[in-house]
């Protein structure tokens, strides 16, 4: 693995002019002008050359025999102007040779009069059968066209996928062309078995010139009217200048084909009120810090609790105040796994129930802490806010834990909410302007129930973020073809104030340790820029502009998500 080599200084490195993504720059287009002429070389003039010989007496198995010049020019000229294979042209003389040796070695000349059928059958099926994967057939075929081999175009044609309109018009344009071609393939094959040579060549002719030539004009139609609309809202979204005074993030064009581009069917909050908080995972605590006999309290949620480990070494999070006299139990003991109150030494177990009393007293039923559900991983204890998670601890995408060199680390208290940090992993022109990063912004945010994720690829980096809940963001970032994964997490300790954390992995290998600390110093870098300000401000959602659309919609993310009070 190549050593990773990052100085507090390092910055991203930006794209050449003319070679950004969509949002930032300049993407080659869709050469339909050499695909069309391609298609002629290697298809039309083919057919009509057959057609031509015929007329002038020669037999059609000699004159498809003839006709395969053309495609078989338009390989080699492919090759040496361009080092490519033509792959239309290609399939097409394969095809004919193929009906050629058939009919030849059967005597039946039925079997060249189905030329490029099988051909344009197969296509039409791998059209439809790519479908179901992320990249439709006539998506790789535009690329292919448009690219002319070079790495850096295809890396940025490939993340146009990231948009919903563009994704469903190759996905249109993939199921009409498999379908047109699959009825046309089996036509022909059908009427060159079951009708007579002279009809089945008028019949071929037809079918196959109209089915081009539909496909053709459709296809035209089709890139013009998008074409058509993506130029009216371009002009649309650059006249949307919001008023000072308004909320623009509600009312942006922007804002609002974002918005109209997910669902959010999160359930309601029935038990919200003024002490409710989100119900979220939360760090309490370093992994490191709880050893197998610690006894730790933690600030938590407005209120306290104690963590330790479990018989088994699973942490345990629960309140800490007894339900006795209300005495801390932090400050008490860990005895046989139990926690021991040091006031009167009521002793409750991992589930909460309090098991023993030295007086020897009845136990009284209401004589119970409440006990949070928990989690340990990528080196933080978690706690969940509500007596049944909503959904699975925070991660980092494209990563196990298991396959990473982790380390993880308690940051600052702030007096903020602790979700306001997270919001920084969707405001990307902070990053912009605050880190001096030249980033891209990504054409949608992914916005689900529990969570919101965004993939950005370019030639250059790679990022793909994700939210959890409302206080965990993390990513998985690639530069120069080095991994490096990330998460940024925040503990409510109360309504505004937030114990921060944040946890860094590299993939694991002989230079594993000198890239995790690579890795640090940048994080440190970027936190030592976010703290004069995460330290001071009082937030508030302002006047928010276009740009503000993924902002915005965190927010109103963070404002619907469900809400509880704490357990104890």
């Amino acid at each position: 693995m190549e050593t990773l080599s990052l100085q507090p200084a390092t910055r991203i490195t930006p794209m050449p002019e003319g070679r950004a993504a969509a949002g930032g720059g300049t993407i080659r287009p869709f050469d339909a002008g050499r695909l069309l002429a391609t298609l002629v070389v290697d298809v039309a003039l083919p057919w009509l050359a057959v057609i031509l010989l015929e007329r002038q007496g020669v037999a059609l198995v000699s004159a498809v025999a003839a006709a395969t010049v053309f495609p078989l020019g338009s390989i080699l000229f492919a090759w040496l102007s361009r080092g490519r294979v033509e792959v239309i042209g290609l399939a097409v003389m394969v095809t004919m040779l193929c009906g050629l040796a058939l009919a030849m070695a059967s005597g039946d000349v039925r079997f060249s009069l189905v030329k490029a059928a099988p051909a344009l059958g197969l296509f039409g099926t791998a059209c439809l059968a790519s479908l179901f994967t992320r990249r439709p057939l006539m998506f790789l075929v535009a690329r292919y066209f448009s690219t002319e081999g070079d790495p850096a175009q295809a890396a940025i044609w490939n993340q146009r996928l990231s948009i919903p309109g563009f994704r469903r018009a190759m996905r249109v344009l993939t199921l009409v062309w498999g379908v047109a071609l699959v009825l046309e393939a089996t036509v022909g094959i059908a009427v060159a078995i079951l009708v007579v040579p002279e009809t089945a060549l008028v019949v071929e002719r037809v079918l196959g010139f109209g089915t081009m030539a539909g496909l053709f004009a459709w296809t035209a139609a089709f890139a013009r009217r998008g074409e058509a609309q993506a130029r009216a809202f371009s002009a649309a979204s650059s006249q949307a200048a919001p008023p000072a005074e308004a909320a623009p993030a509600e009312t942006s064009p922007a804002a609002e084909v974002a918005e109209s581009a997910v669902t959010v069917p999160r359930p309601a909050s029935p038990d919200a009120t003024d002490d409710a908080f989100p119900q979220s995972w939360y760090p309490v605590a370093l992994s490191r810090e709880l050893g197998p006999e610690s006894l730790l309290g933690q600030e938590f949620l407005g209120s306290r609790v104690v963590i330790y480990r479990d018989a088994q070494g699973r942490p345990v999070v629960q309140s800490a105040w007894c339900p006795h006299l209300g005495a801390d139990l932090s400050v008490g003991q860990l005895v046989d796994g139990k926690v021991r109150c040091a006031f009167h030494h009521w002793s409750f177990d991992p589930s909460g129930r309090c098991v023993h009393i030295p007086t020897g007293d009845k136990i009284p039923p209401g004589a119970r802490i409440a006990t949070y559900p928990s989690a340990e991983a990528f080196g933080l204890v978690w706690a969940f806010n509500g007596e049944t998670p909503l959904f699975p601890p925070p991660g980092i995408p494209d990563a196990e834990e298991s396959e990473l060199l982790v380390e993880s680390v308690r940051v600052a208290v702030r007096d903020i909410e602790s979700w306001v940090a997270t919001s920084n992993g969707v405001d990307f022109q902070h990053l912009r302007t605050l880190h001096a990063l030249p980033v891209e912004t990504p054409p949608l945010v992914d916005v689900g129930p529990y969570g919101l994720a965004y993939d950005i690829e370019t030639p250059f980096y790679r990022q793909h973020g994700r939210i959890t809940g409302t206080n965990c963001f993390s990513q998985h970032l690639r530069v120069r073809g080095v991994d490096m994964f990330m998460l940024f997490t925040g503990g409510a300790l109360g309504r505004a104030r937030t114990m921060s954390y944040y946890a860094i992995g590299v993939r694991r290998g002989p230079n594993a340790a000198a890239e995790l600390a690579a890795v640090k110093a940048m994080v440190d870098r970027l936190i030592a820029e976010d703290a004069p300000v995460l330290n001071t401000i009082r937030f508030r959602k302002g006047a928010l502009v276009a740009s503000d659309r993924h902002l915005g919609r965190f927010f109103r993310y963070v404002e619907t998500f469900p809400k509880a009070p704490p357990l104890g």
